[in-house]
C-alpha cells in the first residue's frame, strides 16, 4: 500500500544550519522516497495538517499548485502501476517522476550550485565559483550548455581559451576543470546524463596539477633578513621576527 504526504523535510548543512525543504514523501511497503519541489519554506508558513502552504507566504498560490500538479502526477502513475498489477517500490515512483522533469543544462546546475553556496552564507567559495563559471560562459558565447555537449573535445579548446584569452594559470585552468567535474558528478547522480559521456578519466580528460616551484633562501639572505633595522612599533619588525622564529625552530637541525 502506498501513502504520499506533502511535507517539509529538515536538513542540517555542515555549518550546523537547519532548513526545510518542500517535498512530496512516497512510502511503499514502509520505506519512503521523497521528491523535492526546489523549495526551501519556513515553518512558520505551513500548515502540516493541510499540507499546503499559509495564506501568509507570498507565493502560496503558485507553490500549493505546483504541489497539487506534482501530487496528482505521482498518483496517477501509482494507479497505472497497480491497474497494471505491477510491482513497485517507492523509489521507482519518484525516479520515473524526476525522469519526466525538465533537465537541467550546465549553466542552470552552475547557476543553482552558486545561490546554494550564497544561502548558506559561503560567500568566498560563491564568488570565486561564479567568476570561473563567468569565463565558461564567455568561452560558450552564452550557449546554454547541455552536458553531453562537454567532451573532450571541448574541453581542450576551453582550456587553450582560458590560457591564451583570459591568460590563467595551469593551475588556475585545473580548478576550473575540478569544479566542471563536480557539476558533472552530480549531473550523472541526478540523472540528468548518463555516465557514458562522462569526459573525465583514464583515456581522457586527466586533472594534473603543475608542481610547485619552491625557491630556497641561502644564509647570505638569511642573514640580512636578521640584520634588517626596522622600527619595533611596525608590523614589519613583529613579522621578520615571526618568519625567523619559525626559521629558527624547523630550518635549523640540533
Amino acid at each position: 500500500m502506498a501513502t504520499l504526504k506533502t511535507v517539509l523535510h529538515s536538513k542540517t548543512d555542515s555549518t550546523g544550519k537547519r532548513d526545510y525543504r518542500l517535498a512530496l514523501r512516497l512510502t511503499v511497503n514502509r520505506k519512503r522516497s521523497y521528491y523535492y519541489l526546489g523549495q526551501k519554506i519556513e515553518p512558520k508558513f505551513w500548515d502540516e495538517q493541510g499540507g499546503k502552504l499559509k495564506v501568509s507566504h507570498s507565493r502560496h498560490k503558485q507553490l500549493n499548485r505546483l504541489i497539487r500538479k506534482k501530487y496528482d502526477e505521482i498518483e496517477d502513475i501509482i494507479f497505472e502501476m497497480e491497474t497494471s498489477k505491477q510491482n513497485y517500490t517507492a523509489k521507482q515512483i519518484i525516479d520515473s517522476i524526476r525522469t519526466n522533469t525538465k533537465r537541467q543544462s550546465f549553466f542552470e546546475l552552475a547557476d543553482e550550485h552558486v545561490k546554494d553556496l550564497f544561502e548558506a552564507n559561503n560567500y568566498n567559495r560563491a564568488i570565486s565559483d561564479r567568476s570561473k563559471i563567468n569565463r565558461i560562459k564567455e568561452f560558450a558565447k552564452n550557449r546554454n550548455l547541455e552536458f553531453e555537449d562537454i567532451d573532450e573535445n571541448l574541453l581542450k579548446k576551453l582550456k587553450i581559451y582560458l590560457h591564451t584569452t583570459s591568460g590563467l594559470s595551469e593551475r588556475s585552468i585545473m580548478n576550473v576543470f575540478v569544479m566542471i567535474r563536480l557539476f558533472y558528478n552530480n549531473a550523472i547522480s541526478k540523472k540528468i546524463v548518463d555516465r557514458k559521456f562522462y569526459p573525465f578519466g583514464r583515456d581522457k580528460i586527466k586533472i594534473k596539477y603543475p608542481q610547485t616551484i619552491k625557491i630556497g633562501l641561502d644564509e647570505n639572505e638569511i642573514r640580512k633578513i636578521e640584520e634588517l633595522d626596522l622600527d619595533q612599533r611596525t608590523s614589519e619588525w613583529h613579522t621578520r621576527n615571526v618568519f625567523l622564529f619559525s626559521f629558527y625552530l624547523a630550518g635549523i637541525r640540533i
